[in-house]
């Protein structure tokens, strides 16, 4: 949903109307994050408030015969510390309202972003009740999430 350049270019009014428009659709974050970040933080807040029932944490993290965060690149493979860097501002881009700060997946580009400061009960939909939901597809698919798999989940959000 968040994916395409034109998607990008219009920002959470594309992503409301398609959500508005078609009831069954849900999104992920994965990946999206440095691309959302980039437009206007308070649009983009009313727009996971307003959907928060089918809008869903996920990341491209994956774990195979080395450990990948985002868009691979061709750069050494990332270590367990940069794991937890970039779920470190995965958070402080969903929990917080920081302004201006670098983030977690920099092949994509070289600019800031700006964090939603979501309320916690919309952390938590977002990254334990709407994720279930997709579940069915990725099972059919034979995909199970790399982060799940390393016992990595959002800290404060589940509690």
């Amino acid at each position: 949903m968040f994916a395409s350049t034109s998607q990008q270019r219009r920002g959470p009014r594309l992503g409301d109307q398609s959500l508005d428009k078609y009831p069954n659709m849900m999104a992920d974050l994965a990946a999206r994050i440095p691309e959302i970040g980039r437009h206007d933080p308070e649009k983009v807040r009313r727009l996971f408030i307003k959907h928060q029932d089918r809008i869903f944490f996920a990341t491209d993290f994956q774990v195979y015969d080395r450990l990948t965060l985002g868009s691979g690149g061709s750069g050494p493979p990332p270590t367990d510390d940069d794991a937890v860097a970039f779920f470190e501002k995965h958070w402080r881009w969903l929990e917080t309202k920081d302004r201006k700060f670098e983030h977690m997946t920099p092949i994509q580009g070289d600019w800031k972003i700006d964090a939603i400061g979501l309320p916690v009960s919309v952390l938590r939909k977002s990254a334990r009740q709407c994720a279930p939901a997709a579940r069915p597809l990725a099972a059919a698919s034979g995909v199970e999430s790399g982060a799940r798999q390393k016992g990595l989940s959002p800290g404060r959000a589940t509690g």
